[in-house]
């Protein structure tokens, strides 16, 4: 009985303490958590036919800062940083451009902001660029073939077409500016009938002069 009354105070001081730890536990407001990346595009692991233009993260509460504070990093397989300009906050999300035409490979993304509660997070990810190769241009055709056919040029034209002026005539027409040959053998003749005549005249009269 002794005893008992001896460890009674002890037993009852202990059992308030476990009640106690146990009613402030249960009230005690939880540890404040950091914000953290949502979603992103283009997502962690993607692997994608066309090459992206930006890079867009969105986290679960609002980013605080400006670009100088909040950075994306993007790289290629070589290192080369591939984002292009500054990066942009609007509320939870933040967007960073993208040098146009990425070529195929794995590209890193890193980046660094600060979340609402004032302190800075980061992360990392890789995604892929796998587009087909474009397809062969088509074979010219027949039609965009040089043409193998002579072509007239202007020259053949202007001396095919007759001029102006006196052009030789056929044989037997009288051409402008001389004879035919017909009127030639006319000529002639009528020259040799002239001779004939006179001398036809100068024997007859020689005869009357013997005659008298």
């Amino acid at each position: 009985m002794h005893l008992a009354r001896r460890f009674s105070p002890v037993l009852a001081a202990i059992f308030a303490f476990v009640v106690a730890a146990a009613v402030f536990g249960s009230v005690a407001p939880p540890a404040q958590a950091h914000d953290g990346l949502a979603t992103s595009s283009p997502a962690a692991d993607a692997v994608l036919d066309v090459a992206p233009t930006e890079i867009t993260l969105s986290f679960t509460g609002n980013i605080l800062g400006d670009a100088g504070a909040n950075a994306v990093i993007v790289t290629d397989a070589s290192g080369a940083q591939v984002q292009s300009g500054t990066v942009s906050v609007d509320g939870a999300v933040v967007t960073q451009p993208l040098t146009p035409e990425l070529e195929n490979g794995a590209f890193t993304v890193t980046w660094r902001v600060v979340s609402s509660d004032g302190h800075p997070i980061s992360g990392e990810y890789v995604f892929h660029v796998d587009a087909p190769a474009p397809a062969p241009s088509a074979a010219p055709t027949e039609s965009a073939a040089p043409s193998a056919a002579p072509v007239e040029s202007p020259s053949a034209d202007v001396t095919a077409t007759p001029l102006d002026g006196p052009t030789t005539g056929q044989p037997g027409e009288q051409s402008d500016g001389g004879l035919s040959p017909w009127g030639i053998a006319g000529i002639v003749v009528a020259v040799l009938a002239v001779v004939a005549l006179t001398i036809g005249i100068i024997r007859y009269r020689a005869q009357r002069r013997q005659q008298s």
